[in-house]
């Protein structure tokens, strides 16, 4: 099983937050900014971080070779929090790549895919990546107009303390993970086991 990332996310910080918090102008450091942000976020957001969660709101796919093994029927689905299931796709044994009816699945309220009541799974051709259930994971904004984050405020303090050591320590000498203001400020949304 594997999981892919189809849409990443957009940053979560902008360059004039990380400059106020480093007490810079952004004018010709802002390019730099950038970089320095999607460095941070990349160490700690989505498949590829640290976390174990989705951080920033983005697409995933996760990859099985079957519907087999999987709790009471389900498919557990990682890097949450899960916002909700795009779509649910398998190879027939036709060999066809097919959409599964979103009647018959649903989203957990432990974001997870489980069938919906009566469904059962259907067959498939045997192989390697033979499901693929897109999902959207991470901390959705709201409704409000404009739209507000909800990425608890721990993990942007975290992202902006991260941001500062990258740009102090230009030479590479910082080390993000063991940062004991950063390890105690996400430790607490850290999945272990992935």
């Amino acid at each position: 099983m594997s999981v892919v990332v189809i849409t990443p996310p957009a940053a979560l910080l902008t360059p004039a937050e990380a400059a106020t918090h480093l007490r810079i102008d952004t004018g010709e450091e802002s390019e730099y900014l950038v970089g320095l942000i999607a460095a941070a976020q990349g160490t700690i957001d989505g498949p590829p971080g640290w976390l174990g969660i989705s951080i920033g709101l983005q697409t995933l796919e996760l990859r099985a070779p079957s519907f087999e093994g999987f709790t009471n029927g389900g498919i557990i689905l990682p890097f949450g929090p899960i916002v909700d299931i795009v779509s649910v796709s398998y190879v027939a044994v036709s060999g066809v790549l097919t959409v599964l009816d979103p009647a018959a699945y649903r989203l957990d309220v432990d974001g997870g895919l489980e069938r919906a009541d009566g469904a059962m799974w259907p067959p498939l051709q045997l192989r390697h990546n033979a499901v693929r259930v897109r999902y959207r994971a991470g901390y959705a904004p709201t409704t409000d107009n404009p739209p507000k984050s909800t990425v608890p405020a721990a993990i942007l303090h975290a992202m902006k303390v991260m941001v500062g050591l990258l740009y102090e320590n230009r030479a590479g000498a910082a080390d993000l993970q063991t940062n004991a203001t950063v390890s105690s400020l996400l430790s607490p949304f850290r999945v272990w086991g992935r």
